[in-house]
Protein backbone atom coordinates (compact mmCIF):
# COMPACT_ATOMS: atom_id res chain seq x y z
CA UNK A 1 0.00 0.00 0.00
CA UNK A 2 2.56 2.64 0.80
CA UNK A 3 4.74 1.81 -2.41
CA UNK A 4 1.77 2.28 -4.02
CA UNK A 5 0.96 5.54 -2.09
CA UNK A 6 4.98 6.73 -2.62
CA UNK A 7 4.69 5.31 -7.07
CA UNK A 8 1.50 7.62 -7.30
CA UNK A 9 2.78 10.98 -5.76
CA UNK A 10 6.14 10.15 -7.78
CA UNK A 11 3.79 10.28 -11.33
CA UNK A 12 1.75 12.85 -9.82
CA UNK A 13 5.13 14.96 -9.53
CA UNK A 14 6.46 14.52 -12.57
CA UNK A 15 3.48 14.85 -14.29
CA UNK A 16 2.63 18.12 -12.03
CA UNK A 17 6.06 19.19 -12.49
CA UNK A 18 6.01 19.14 -16.70
CA UNK A 19 2.67 20.59 -16.57
CA UNK A 20 4.20 23.47 -14.63
CA UNK A 21 6.67 23.65 -17.03
CA UNK A 22 4.16 24.13 -20.18
CA UNK A 23 2.73 27.59 -18.19
CA UNK A 24 5.69 28.84 -17.22
CA UNK A 25 7.36 28.94 -20.20
CA UNK A 26 4.41 30.04 -21.91
CA UNK A 27 5.00 33.79 -21.03
CA UNK A 28 8.47 33.91 -22.38
CA UNK A 29 7.19 32.07 -25.47
CA UNK A 30 4.54 34.97 -26.08
CA UNK A 31 7.58 37.54 -25.40
CA UNK A 32 9.82 35.86 -28.38
CA UNK A 33 7.05 36.45 -30.78
CA UNK A 34 6.01 39.47 -29.54
CA UNK A 35 2.74 39.89 -31.42
CA UNK A 36 1.74 43.70 -32.62
CA UNK A 37 -2.33 43.46 -32.69
CA UNK A 38 -1.92 46.54 -35.00
CA UNK A 39 -0.06 44.65 -37.48
CA UNK A 40 -0.21 41.51 -36.59
CA UNK A 41 3.92 40.16 -37.72
CA UNK A 42 6.21 38.37 -35.61
CA UNK A 43 9.21 41.09 -36.00
CA UNK A 44 11.68 39.27 -38.00
CA UNK A 45 15.19 41.39 -37.55
CA UNK A 46 17.03 38.37 -36.28
CA UNK A 47 15.43 35.05 -37.36
CA UNK A 48 18.45 32.86 -36.16
CA UNK A 49 18.08 34.48 -33.06
CA UNK A 50 14.61 33.85 -32.41
CA UNK A 51 15.02 29.68 -34.01
CA UNK A 52 17.84 29.85 -31.16
CA UNK A 53 15.22 30.79 -28.73
CA UNK A 54 12.57 29.05 -29.52
CA UNK A 55 14.63 25.51 -29.94
CA UNK A 56 16.05 26.73 -25.98
CA UNK A 57 12.47 26.85 -24.38
CA UNK A 58 11.34 23.89 -26.04
CA UNK A 59 14.31 21.99 -24.22
CA UNK A 60 13.54 23.93 -21.02
CA UNK A 61 9.64 22.77 -21.33
CA UNK A 62 10.49 18.73 -21.64
CA UNK A 63 13.09 19.70 -18.76
CA UNK A 64 11.94 17.38 -15.62
CA UNK A 65 13.40 16.90 -12.26
CA UNK A 66 12.61 14.39 -8.97
CA UNK A 67 12.70 15.17 -5.36
CA UNK A 68 11.27 13.00 -2.31
CA UNK A 69 7.59 15.11 -2.01
CA UNK A 70 7.78 14.22 2.09
CA UNK A 71 10.71 14.75 3.60
CA UNK A 72 10.74 13.35 7.34
CA UNK A 73 13.30 14.45 9.81
CA UNK A 74 12.86 11.75 13.04
CA UNK A 75 14.94 15.17 14.97
CA UNK A 76 15.22 18.73 14.06
CA UNK A 77 19.12 18.34 13.65
CA UNK A 78 18.41 15.17 11.64
CA UNK A 79 19.75 15.26 7.66
CA UNK A 80 16.45 15.28 5.42
CA UNK A 81 16.42 12.93 2.50
CA UNK A 82 16.06 14.68 -0.71
CA UNK A 83 16.72 12.35 -3.16
CA UNK A 84 16.65 15.19 -5.18
CA UNK A 85 17.83 14.33 -9.04
CA UNK A 86 18.61 16.33 -12.35
CA UNK A 87 17.83 13.17 -14.38
CA UNK A 88 20.45 12.45 -17.56
CA UNK A 89 18.13 13.11 -20.26
CA UNK A 90 17.71 16.66 -18.86
CA UNK A 91 19.75 19.30 -21.50
CA UNK A 92 20.88 21.79 -18.74
CA UNK A 93 21.70 22.29 -15.56
CA UNK A 94 19.44 22.92 -12.52
CA UNK A 95 19.58 24.38 -8.89
CA UNK A 96 17.09 24.12 -6.29
CA UNK A 97 16.04 26.45 -3.08
CA UNK A 98 13.57 24.82 -0.73
CA UNK A 99 11.49 27.35 1.03
CA UNK A 100 8.98 27.43 3.88
CA UNK A 101 5.73 28.41 2.25
CA UNK A 102 4.30 29.53 6.35
CA UNK A 103 7.61 31.58 6.83
CA UNK A 104 9.38 31.94 3.51
CA UNK A 105 12.50 31.19 5.01
CA UNK A 106 15.14 29.09 2.78
CA UNK A 107 15.87 26.00 4.32
CA UNK A 108 18.16 25.06 1.34
CA UNK A 109 20.43 25.25 -1.42
CA UNK A 110 21.73 22.89 -3.40
CA UNK A 111 24.83 23.10 -5.60
CA UNK A 112 24.24 23.71 -9.46
CA UNK A 113 23.23 20.25 -10.84
CA UNK A 114 24.68 18.97 -14.05
CA UNK A 115 22.15 16.19 -16.01
CA UNK A 116 22.66 13.34 -13.93
CA UNK A 117 23.77 14.24 -10.92
CA UNK A 118 21.82 14.62 -7.51
CA UNK A 119 22.09 15.15 -3.63
CA UNK A 120 20.27 12.14 -1.83
CA UNK A 121 20.41 13.65 2.00
CA UNK A 122 21.25 17.06 2.99
CA UNK A 123 21.07 18.97 6.24
CA UNK A 124 18.76 21.80 6.42
CA UNK A 125 19.18 25.22 7.76
CA UNK A 126 17.56 25.73 11.33
CA UNK A 127 16.16 25.98 13.74
CA UNK A 128 13.46 23.96 12.34
CA UNK A 129 9.79 23.47 14.45
CA UNK A 130 8.66 20.25 15.25
CA UNK A 131 5.52 19.70 13.23
CA UNK A 132 4.12 19.33 9.37
CA UNK A 133 4.71 21.86 6.81
CA UNK A 134 4.10 22.92 3.42
CA UNK A 135 7.19 24.12 1.65
CA UNK A 136 8.01 24.68 -2.15
CA UNK A 137 10.86 22.84 -3.89
CA UNK A 138 11.56 26.00 -6.74
CA UNK A 139 14.23 24.50 -9.73
CA UNK A 140 16.01 27.26 -11.34
CA UNK A 141 16.74 25.79 -14.88
CA UNK A 142 20.19 27.13 -16.15
CA UNK A 143 21.71 27.21 -19.13
CA UNK A 144 25.53 28.84 -18.68
CA UNK A 145 24.90 29.71 -15.33
CA UNK A 146 22.09 31.88 -16.46
CA UNK A 147 18.13 30.89 -15.24
CA UNK A 148 16.37 30.34 -18.32
CA UNK A 149 13.22 28.92 -16.29
CA UNK A 150 12.19 27.98 -13.17
CA UNK A 151 9.50 24.97 -12.05
CA UNK A 152 8.05 24.67 -8.62
CA UNK A 153 6.94 21.68 -6.76
CA UNK A 154 5.29 21.25 -3.14
CA UNK A 155 7.01 19.13 -0.93
CA UNK A 156 5.82 18.66 2.85
CA UNK A 157 8.29 18.46 5.39
CA UNK A 158 7.78 16.37 8.64
CA UNK A 159 9.91 17.57 11.68
CA UNK A 160 9.63 14.98 14.07
CA UNK A 161 10.29 16.38 17.74
CA UNK A 162 13.82 15.99 19.45
CA UNK A 163 14.75 13.88 22.31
Amino acid sequence: MNIKKTKRRAVGGVLLLVVAAVLLLWSPLHKIFDLDPRVGKVPTADLEQLKKQVQQNADASQFTVRINSWIVLETPESEAELYLRNPQENKFDTRMLLVSDKTGRLLYTSEDLKPGEGVDKAVLTGPLEAGVQACTARFYILKDSKVVSTLEYPVTLEVKPGQ
